[in-house]
């Protein structure tokens, strides 16, 4: 049984190599249109103070949070795959993470009160599975088939 749990943790690190590969490349490139938007609105703002008034700021934070994920996402899949020791520790590093981001989106759902700022459920799947794949994990480094 712990042959077949190894092999089905590498397919699943093969997969987070390539959504951590995929979210870092997402996540640099939100991040560049970020800054591009924020001096083209610095020009607009200088041409018209008023105009940007009722606009609602960018969530930098929630983009380097989301950056940090990928590529805490991408390290945990090169470990599972290699199913080496340093899985555990990534694993429960990304399942912390994971419970911290649902937490903030949570807490700035109920303070909005903003339909647009609830937890969306693929939020609550990933922290799901993500607990998922570090407790089996865990039951993989006791019983040494990790290492």
């Amino acid at each position: 049984m712990e042959t077949v749990l190894v092999w089905l943790l590498r397919a699943i690190g093969l997969l987070w190599i390539a959504g951590g590969a995929f979210g870092v490349h997402s996540a640099g490139f939100s991040w560049r249109l970020g800054r591009m938007t924020n001096n083209l609105e610095a020009v607009r703002r200088d041409l018209d103070p008023e105009a940007l008034q009722d606009e609602t700021p960018d969530d930098t934070a929630r983009d380097l949070w989301l950056l940090a994920g990928a590529g805490l996402t991408f390290l945990t899949g090169c470990a599972l795959v290699a199913a080496s020791r340093l899985a555990l520790p990534l694993c429960l590093l990304l399942l912390v993470h994971q419970l911290f981001y649902f937490a903030r989106q949570a807490r700035r759902s109920r303070r909005s009160g903003d339909e647009a700022d609830a937890v969306a459920p693929s939020t609550r799947n990933a922290a799901l599975f993500a607990l998922f794949v570090t407790a089996c994990v865990v039951f993989l480094t006791v019983s040494g088939a990790y290492g």
